[in-house]
């Protein structure tokens, strides 16, 4: 039973990865709320993609042969799911008797099942990255700044030329804000605080040791007061800049979606068929 669950496991997670779609692990009955985000976020990529009917009909095909791939893929593995569970409970009662070489013909037996799952994985992977680089191919270069642009969002936000969700500095910029608006009275009475609240939003994204937290706290502070420093006009102009700095040195690296990963999980997933079928109408 451990043996059946664990490669049960393993094949619920191995072949989205191997043929991405939204959701990566997904479930066959997975909940409305997840699909529902997932389509508002193939949406606002598509809303900025503005594809030509003929670049969403190829999109359309390329995405239908990706979910062949991986139907396919999830059929073989459910299929040589219990010729693998029987070999593992072979060799698993031949290594309880205290046999140290399993039998030969049932290791062959075993390495060929693996062989033969591992080739079909490879296999479908090999053909999604092709697929992946021809849909790259027929997207304008304009397109693919908006593409390399996109960070995946349910509310939409522009911000310095990105389209998604809002950047990990906003927070700080909107900090920086408040504390060059303050009275000086309320500032000297408050800053401390503030950048107490900056490092308890900190150590939810990242652990954060008692050594650091005090150098955190200098840093915030020395960013409030430089924008204390500065005068309105000047800050309007500076105050990016500013967050973006703080931003580098208090919060964790943020890792963006490289653009085939993009393409492979939001223009080849399986929702995005039927909502580029609604937009432009049904496509052959």
């Amino acid at each position: 039973m451990r043996y059946t669950i664990v490669l049960s496991l393993v094949f619920a997670c191995v072949v989205p990865l191997v043929v991405p779609a939204p959701g990566y692990c997904r479930q066959d009955r997975e909940p409305e709320s997840r699909k529902l985000r997932e389509d508002i976020q193939i949406v606002n990529l598509l809303n900025n993609l503005e594809l030509s009917r003929e670049q969403a009909q190829w999109v359309i095909a390329r995405a239908k042969e990706v979910r062949r791939l991986r139907d396919s893929l999830q059929q073989k593995a459910v299929s040589s799911e219990a010729v693998l569970a029987d070999s593992y409970a072979v060799i698993k009662k031949q290594v309880q008797a205290g046999r140290v070489v399993v039998d030969q013909d049932d290791a062959r037996r075993f390495h060929k099942i693996k062989t033969e799952l591992e080739g079909a994985f490879h296999q479908a992977q090999a053909r999604t990255e092709e697929i992946a680089v021809e849909v790259e191919g027929c997207l304008e270069p304009y397109q693919l700044a908006a593409l390399d642009a996109y960070r995946p969002c349910v509310i939409p936000v522009v911000s310095e030329g990105r389209i998604g969700q809002a950047g990990s500095s906003d927070g700080i910029c909107r900090l920086l804000e408040r504390a060059q608006r303050m009275p000086s009275v309320t500032f000297d009475r408050k800053k401390k605080e503030l950048a107490a609240f900056v490092v308890e939003k900190l150590k939810i994204r990242r652990a954060v040791t008692r050594a650091e937290e005090t150098s955190l706290q200098d840093k915030v502070l020395a960013a409030l007061e430089e924008a204390r420093s500065m005068d309105p006009a000047d800050f309007e102009i500076r105050k990016a800049a500013l967050a973006d700095k703080l931003s580098e040195e208090v919060l964790p690296e943020r890792r963006d979606i490289s653009r085939r990963d993009k393409i492979k999980t939001f223009l080849l997933s399986s929702n995005v068929i039927s909502l580029l079928e609604e937009r432009y109408g049904r496509l052959t």
